[in-house]
């Protein structure tokens, strides 16, 4: 029986840890996963238990390996870039992966801005808002003050997905995606580690950055097999629609929070959209230099969940009955979404004005119409232009809401929005980042791919 050429990715999520197999088409052949409880920091702080992850990845490997129908010619990772793992001069982890939840010390801020602000200017530079624990670089400067018994033994900072690829392949490495998610690190301007980072001593423990998809190898069966540098997750899930779409469109990933990417972004960030809550990534280089991407977060996810509970409650239905009632409502009266009176309302700040509406379906219009108004202003932040705005592709929950496209596209008619159903989107981009040099036609397979979702 012959074997299937394929390429291999550790998903490394927050909550769940996946392990998938894709064939050279772009097709899920096999997933594993595991939910990894998570353990405490010295502060109590709940935590991810790396030795368990490592040792989660490292068993799946032997027993993928013992599978004889597949062939692995490649594996790659994707993760979440806000965790740093650091390793003293053996290699070994010295310290909690801390969460990018934990709580920064108020006094530690302070200390930062004092020394290297203005808050806006800093901010501004390295294009992340401040974020406590989300900004990775703010990490090791919270290592360096407030636990520098730790902080003195540490040799190598990686972020997560440089580590899963060192776990396997024994090199360190940092690249661009995990380095320019809301870091603090980066200095967006001239293109190098912001001065705050040299200043504190910190760059030596940063690995060398490398341009390479790929990060040595690793031992599969009685050979070795490629293995790339890994990549944050947001970035990898990109990265899947460039392969397929070389014309510029935004994406919009809706879950808790609406995050827009503009892969196509030529701008650096004004201060304007700084304080509304717009930052900076970085892709992988073309032509030796990372690509920016622009983005915007609207917590539309969070809000609606609220708004749909009180119309709820109000009207003693179940949240799948709103969800038909709008539906109808929007098949039988088109025009009804139209109307401009209807994003202003809020039933979470005023719950008494559910009394204007005598059905649940029209009060979720109503209060959808009001989220709507909101994204598609983030949509024209990151799109940096307020008039024609390219395609936009939408994924996750909200692709599946035909209210909520239908309001899009009323408050952009002359934009095309496409709903696509891809799961396991970052470890796709991860996949196809390592495949692509190996096989060119996926590029052609993700079109295909995705022209059929459409």
């Amino acid at each position: 029986m012959p074997k299937i050429p394929c390429v291999a990715v550790f998903d490394i999520g927050r909550t769940n840890k996946k392990f998938l197999l894709f064939d050279l088409s772009l097709h899920l052949l096999f997933q594993t996963s595991s939910i990894i409880p998570d353990i405490t920091d010295e502060d109590g702080e709940p935590c991810e238990d790396i030795q368990a992850i490592v040792h989660w990845m490292k068993q799946t490997w032997q027993q993928v390996e013992t599978q004889p129908e597949w062939e692995i010619q490649a594996l790659n990772f994707s993760a979440h870039g806000a965790g740093l793992v650091h390793l003293n001069a053996k290699g070994k982890v010295i310290s909690p992966l801390y969460a990018y939840v934990k709580p920064f010390p108020e006094e530690i801020k302070r200390r930062f801005f004092q020394t290297y602000g203005p808050e806006d200017e800093l901010c501004l530079s390295t294009a992340s808002p401040f974020l406590g624990m989300l900004n990775s670089g703010l990490q090791l400067y919270w290592l360096k003050y407030a636990r520098p018994a730790i902080f003195q033994q540490i040799s190598f900072s990686l972020h997560l997905p440089e580590y899963c690829s060192y776990v396997f392949t024994g090199r360190m490495c940092s690249q661009f995606t995990s380095i320019g998610c809301h870091t603090m690190m980066w200095d967006y301007e001239r293109k190098d580690y912001h001065h705050w980072i040299k200043a504190e001593g910190l760059e030596r423990l940063l690995p060398p950055i490398t341009a390479s998809r790929w990060n040595g190898f690793t031992r599969y069966r009685q050979g070795m097999i490629p293995v790339g540098t890994g990549l944050h997750d947001s970035s990898a899930a990109l990265l899947a629609y460039m392969r397929m779409d070389t014309q510029p469109f935004l994406l919009l990933s809706t879950g808790t929070w609406g995050i827009t990417l503009n892969p196509f972004a030529r701008q650096l960030l004004t201060p304007e959209e700084l304080q509304r809550d717009c930052l900076l990534y970085l892709l992988p280089p073309t032509d030796d230099e990372p690509l920016k991407v622009k983005a915007s977060r609207y917590f539309l996810g969070y809000f609606h969940d609220q708004q749909i509970e009180k119309i709820s409650t109000h009207f003693q239905v179940t949240v799948q009955e709103i969800f038909q009632q709008s539906e109808d409502l929007m098949q039988k009266h088109p025009r009804l979404l139209q109307d401009q009176q209807l994003t202003k309302v809020d039933f979470v700040k005023q719950p008494e004005s559910l009394s204007a509406f005598t059905q649940a379906g029209m009060a979720y219009i109503a209060a959808l119409s009001s989220l709507v108004k909101e994204q598609v202003n983030a949509l024209r932040l990151a799109a940096e232009q307020a008039t024609h705005l390219p395609k936009v592709y939408v994924d996750g929950g909200f692709a599946k809401n035909k209210v909520f496209m239908k309001l899009l596209q009323i408050h952009l008619p002359h934009t095309s929005f496409i709903a696509t159903d891809i799961p396991d989107g970052s470890a796709l981009g991860a996949a196809c980042h390592v495949v692509e040099p190996l096989h060119r036609e996926i590029s052609l397979a993700l079109n295909r791919y995705l022209s059929e979702e459409r």
